[in-house]
């Protein structure tokens, strides 16, 4: 799947860089870290970072560039996101994403590899009352297979427009790139090859289901394949809107403490 946390005290946001697609009718995961598209991106000085499927990501995205038009809202299908502002406050996260308190402390996690990261962050944070979200970041890698490739850490002032711009994905370079620098995880042995070198009877099932349109490109999370009304995909888009508008319009919210989403 994938792994994102965002650390309130700390200010740190993190990510990974890993891509998959993973059918149930397969008995191997195709993965790759190099694709480029990434899940972190900044809108009006908010930092998003995303998991869920390609597609539905990347309809996200294109509202957000589309100017956030209520004709045009996407689905909430196959989508997580959270939204941190620039002073490091949580400002919204759709229902996938787990906020968690200890004492002072808080942080989200979203993603497979949150199973990892949420128990070592709340070790860390009894026994050591503080936590490394590199070490968590990395710990997920070690015990997750969709969890992988470059890992971005940040202090949340350091997510810029520049380095993580909101861009749409291009995808015909998204799928030469998956392939090219892609992975083989047999889910029967555990054994990992590259794709390239896969053998014959795998190269030939990948092509079966690109052709029948079965390459999901995921990030996966919990609750990816939940569906939405259009109600609901309706009310997510317009708490995602004002948080991204509304501080740029001056209505901002001065009394929710800061590490609270809102509603």
């Amino acid at each position: 799947m994938t792994t994102n946390i965002f650390e309130v005290n700390s200010k740190t946001i993190a990510c990974d860089s890993r891509w998959s697609v993973d059918n149930d009718e397969s008995d191997f995961i195709l993965y790759s870290d190099k694709t480029g598209f990434k899940k972190l991106i900044s809108v009006n000085d908010n930092s998003i970072v995303f998991a869920g499927y390609l597609k539905s990501v990347n309809n996200w995205i294109l509202w957000f560039l589309g100017g956030f038009k209520s004709t045009e809202i996407p689905s909430a299908d196959g989508v997580s996101l959270s939204i941190i502002n620039a002073r490091g406050e949580i400002k919204y996260t759709t229902e996938s994403v787990k906020i968690l308190e200890i004492k002072d402390f808080v942080a989200a996690f979203s993603g497979s590899g949150s199973d990892f990261a949420i128990p070592k962050w709340d070790r860390n944070i009894r026994t050591r009352r503080n936590s490394n979200v590199s070490e968590l970041m990395d710990f997920a890698v070690l015990n997750d297979i969709y969890t992988g490739g470059e890992l971005t850490i940040k202090k949340i002032e350091e997510v810029t427009q520049k380095d993580h711009s909101c861009t749409p994905c291009d995808f015909e370079e998204f799928n030469r790139v998956f392939l090219e620098t892609g992975y083989v995880f047999m889910k029967n042995t555990g054994k990992i090859v590259r794709y390239n070198d896969a053998e014959a009877s795998i190269k030939s099932s990948v092509e079966e289901m690109r052709g029948r349109s079965m390459m999901n490109f995921a990030a996966p999370f919990y609750g990816m394949h939940k569906n939405h009304t259009k109600e609901e995909s309706e009310k997510i888009a317009l708490n995602v809107r004002s948080c991204l508008l509304g501080e740029r319009e001056g209505k901002k919210d001065r009394n929710r403490p800061a590490g609270t989403p809102s509603n």
